[in-house]
């Protein structure tokens, strides 16, 4: 017969973390830690805001991205990145927990509905706070050499759908740009379990892998979305987003 020992100071956490209406603390690693350099899209939304509102108004308020780990004497803003139903909202069901946030904000109308037919968050607690981009400079894209198409996103929400597909065109004007990795989250460890698509992509004529890009190199001032040579958009989406720009 085994014995299982635990750990007495996470079941003291974990006693805790209920009492104060948070989450569980993750069993892999704490994502929060994990995502601190992260520059995906709702990172940088976050910090553009940040960077516009009075430092004392946004100091009045406690503002958390998506993810709950602690309390601090403040009115709560609770402003989601992930969907309805991610293990890291489900203590929202609770109307308790939902009570400690003066306001909800969301990237996208879809993410606030699901969030209240999935967590019965409240509409008039919820604000929509779309994403963007800084304005692109009208431009004209180059008309002579091969059509392109770029994929910017990270590799599991359908890299391998278009990896397939412009293997089974064989397309001879066009070139496929892949900026993807899950650097931009700073999750380089995930990367390995996708070295093969990231090959696949290599070996594949007329595609090139660059990984993952932020900014224009010659100008790290220009985000690279908004760089005039980026070639049209190919994202077969697999995964379910709660916003987009």
């Amino acid at each position: 017969m085994s014995m299982m020992k635990f750990d007495d100071s996470k079941i003291e956490e974990i006693r805790k973390r209920k009492e104060q209406g948070l989450p569980p603390p993750p069993s892999d690693g704490d994502v929060v830690e994990q995502s601190k350099n992260a520059k995906g899209g709702s990172e940088l939304i976050y910090q553009r805001v940040k960077e516009r509102v009075p430092d004392d108004l946004w100091n009045y308020f406690q503002v958390i991205l998506s993810r709950v780990r602690e309390y601090e004497d403040k009115p709560k803003i609770l402003w989601f990145q992930d969907t309805s139903k991610d293990p890291e909202v489900q203590f929202l069901k609770d109307k308790t927990y939902r009570d400690k946030f003066v306001r909800f904000v969301f990237p996208s109308d879809w993410s606030l509905e699901k969030y209240n037919m999935d967590l019965d968050v409240e509409y008039e607690k919820s604000v929509v706070l779309k994403n963007a981009i800084e304005p692109i400079p009208v431009h004209t894209k180059p008309k002579d050499g091969p059509i392109r198409l770029a994929y910017i996103s990270t590799p599991h929400r359908g890299l391998d759908v278009l990896i397939g597909a412009f293997k089974a065109l064989k397309l001879e004007n066009v070139e496929l740009d892949i900026y993807s990795s899950f650097k931009i989250y700073g999750w380089e460890a995930q990367d390995k379990d996708w070295e093969p698509l990231y090959n696949a992509c290599k070996e594949t004529p007329n595609v090139n892998y660059h990984g993952s890009v932020l900014s224009v190199p010659s100008n790290p001032d220009v985000l690279f979305c908004a760089h005039p040579g980026l070639g049209t958009l190919s994202h077969p989406d697999i995964f379910p987003l709660s916003e987009n720009v």
